[in-house]
């Protein structure tokens, strides 16, 4: 595969890192990596902790991604996947971008809106996760 090593020497730095050499998004991209973090999961020892993946992309900041897995080599097949994907999305014109705050937020609140319930119901007639109007003025 590719190189593996520590990178960095401080408590925010990879606990693990290797680059994936066979995958690149495009021949302008930098070669994606996997790696473990050191900041987080910090209960579990390095070997159990999740893989992470960055796919830099040339003219974005690329995506970074969880690969939900502390297994090294369904970390790499999920990578390879992930970057077929992204291959695939570049190619129809779509371009790796982060959703923007205000834009997370309309999104989270369309699907509150759906859940809000009439003043004559309760949890029992329109279920658990269901809001009043006045919760939903909350957020």
């Amino acid at each position: 595969m590719g190189t593996r090593w520590n990178r960095g020497n401080n408590e925010k730095s990879y606990g693990m890192y290797e680059e994936l050499t066979h995958l690149r998004v495009n021949s302008d991209s930098e070669v994606p990596y996997i790696y473990k973090r050191l900041d987080t999961q910090k209960d579990l020892p390095l070997d159990q902790r999740t893989y992470q993946l960055r796919i830099p992309v040339s003219g974005s900041k690329g995506v970074r991604k969880s690969l939900r897995t502390s297994d090294r080599e369904l970390s790499i097949q999920r990578s390879e996947e992930e970057v077929l994907e992204l291959r695939v999305l570049i190619r129809q014109g779509v371009t790796p971008s982060k959703v923007t705050v205000e834009e997370f937020v309309k999104k989270f609140l369309k699907t509150k809106e759906v859940l809000i319930r009439q003043e004559w119901e309760g949890k029992i007639d329109r279920g658990l996760k269901s809001i009043t109007k006045g919760r939903y003025g909350l957020i």
